[in-house]
């Protein structure tokens, strides 16, 4: 899957077949981006190919290939995160296990693209791909995650949430994203539940103590750039005493059915029931577990 250097066109050409690129190391990666900052860059390139508005294939003219650089499909655990290439295929995470992953991404992993394409395309390359929120955003973004970016001379660190909020605008001519990391926090309930037809991807996490609720977090993607995420809801429900009553419980999925309304006023009336259903299924679920 692609990442684009927002703010700086791809280099475009009449050519049919792209110039490309094959680094060996991140030394070198970074030194072809830049000298090309307009280059399309990709890992698994399960998206690199888009069409135009006539249609046509849209074929960058510089292409700058990840997959030869090894240390970027490097998957490593401490004690707080785990840490993603952004070589590393959806095959390669989904094996690290479910005893590490946290549930919520464990249970988008298998959504994310069809099973042929899971030694191919990309944790990273998914969080990069622009113009909707693809699969594994929302739960990325649940979670708190945030991801590495590089370029000759530095590397910054900005969440999942900030990155996709700009719809890549935070990537800059030159710049590669080479880690994806995710805080391994204790989370006592974790979902995700994809709709059938793939127009809604629901995760949320929540952590309980003393009969409480400690920490909520909703966030839902949709085929928009940015997620659905309600903080002032998050903050209400947390400290909240369980079980929650029937009525607050409605009034939080009504909330969020708005915040959904607001968000995409192109929405039918039964996107709006899913997303009501599943935000009181999930409070519901708080007290059974």
């Amino acid at each position: 899957m692609p990442q684009n250097n927002a703010g700086h066109a791809p280099e475009t050409s009449k050519r049919t077949s792209p110039r490309v690129y094959t680094p060996r190391s991140q030394s070198e990666l970074l030194q072809l981006l830049r000298r090309h900052p307009g280059s399309r860059i990709y890992a698994g390139g399960t998206a690199l190919s888009g069409l135009e508005d006539t249609g046509r294939l849209a074929i960058p003219a510089t292409v700058v290939a990840l997959y030869g650089v090894d240390d970027l499909r490097r998957i490593a655990r401490t004690d707080r995160y785990l840490e993603i290439g952004a070589n590393a295929t959806i095959r390669a995470v989904s094996r690290v296990g479910s005893n590490v992953i946290p549930k919520t991404l464990y249970d988008c992993l298998p959504h994310i693209v069809p099973p042929g394409l899971r030694t191919i395309a990309t944790l990273v390359g998914n969080v990069c791909v622009q113009g909707t929120t693809t699969t594994s955003v929302a739960p990325l973004i649940a979670l708190g995650s945030s991801i590495e970016i590089r370029r000759v001379g530095g590397s910054r660190w900005i969440t999942v949430q900030r990155f996709r909020s700009g719809e890549g605008a935070y990537l800059q001519p030159g710049e590669v994203v080479t880690r994806l990391r995710i805080p391994l926090s204790p989370w006592d309930a974790q979902v995700y539940r994809p709709s059938e037809d793939g127009r809604i991807s629901f995760a949320a996490l929540a952590r309980r103590s003393k009969g409480g609720v400690d920490a909520v977090r909703i966030v839902i993607g949709t085929r928009l750039p940015e997620v659905i995420h309600n903080r002032e809801l998050d903050a209400e429900l947390t400290g909240r005493k369980l079980p929650l009553p029937d009525r607050d419980i409605r009034a939080a999925a009504e909330r969020m059915r708005n915040t959904a309304q607001a968000h995409d006023p192109g929405f039918s009336s039964f996107d709006l029931y899913r997303i009501e259903r599943l935000v009181s299924w999930f409070l519901r679920s708080l007290t059974r577990r």
